[in-house]
């Protein structure tokens, strides 16, 4: 299924940057646990 959204760039832009600070703290908490490939790694083992 997509879902297709009509941003503005800015908009767009913001999104993205706080995706990338989400993704950072999630994937540091599992760094902090010696998964070194982050999540995927984490959520397999």
């Amino acid at each position: 299924m997509n879902i297709i959204l009509k941003q503005t760039k800015e908009e767009e832009l913001t999104y993205l940057t706080e995706l990338e600070e989400i993704s950072f703290a999630v994937n540091s908490k599992y760094f902090e646990k010696g998964c070194n490939n982050g999540i995927l790694a984490c959520k397999n083992q």
